[in-house]
């Protein structure tokens, strides 16, 4: 999903950081690159790279698999990459799409990018794409859409952590109410789940201590 190297503009770091840690798999197992930000200008990976139609978009089938790559740097309707990929998915008559490319389509922590909502989001449930895979941001995160979620993210709270998740406040004991269900048939425990509002950040608060003459005897 992009950032095959640390810079791609540089010819050593190829050999460095993607042929030579590589060698010993590249002529057994099939290898689906897309463009990253740091590919930079793209040139010496579309060199490297043997890939169909123009490389910088392309797609892929593999059994009952269909593959499209993207380019990130292309999120318009009216780039050419959009009309690829809408006739592309559209066509497409495998049992699983999947889609991937270096943005990420959500993504609430690291970059918290939202590639491609008003273009490619509605091309992706038209298509009926069963998955998106995507880079950029340095997490895992995954997500499925559930009315009145904005997005979720994890945080450190110990055994395994915890997530703190933005709700619309007429959603929110229903959002409880479903994620307890689930997550106590998954894992066999009933979570706590805490409903608060949320506050424009860090600010000072004024005490009555602080109101408070000094009074020296």
């Amino acid at each position: 999903m992009g950032d095959l190297v640390g810079d791609g503009r540089r010819y050593e770091m190829w050999g460095k950081e993607f042929f030579g840690p590589l060698a010993n798999v590249l002529d057994e197992i099939p290898i689906l690159p897309s463009l990253g930000n740091h590919e930079q200008d793209g040139s010496k990976y579309l060199f490297y790279m043997d890939l169909p139609d123009r490389g910088r978009w392309y797609s892929s089938e593999i059994g009952p698999v269909h593959m499209l790559a993207l380019d990130f740097q292309f999120e318009k309707e009216s780039d050419e990459q959009f009309a690829f990929a809408k006739k592309d998915l559209l066509s497409a008559k495998t049992p699983w799409k999947i889609v991937f490319l270096h943005y990420p389509v959500f993504n609430i922590g690291g970059h918290a990018t939202g590639w491609g909502h008003s273009t490619y989001l509605p091309l992706f449930h038209q298509a009926k794409v069963d998955l998106v895979i995507s880079g950029h941001s340095h997490i895992y995160e995954r997500s499925m859409l559930i009315d009145g979620v904005y997005g979720a993210r994890m945080t450190g709270g110990g055994f395994g952590g915890c997530t703190i998740n933005f709700v619309d406040a007429e959603h929110a004991a229903e959002f409880q109410s479903r994620v307890s269900a689930e997550y106590e048939t998954a894992i066999g425990l009933r979570p706590d789940i805490y409903i608060c509002e949320a506050s424009q950040g860090a600010e000072l608060v004024e005490t009555a201590a602080q109101n408070l003459t000094k009074v020296t005897r």
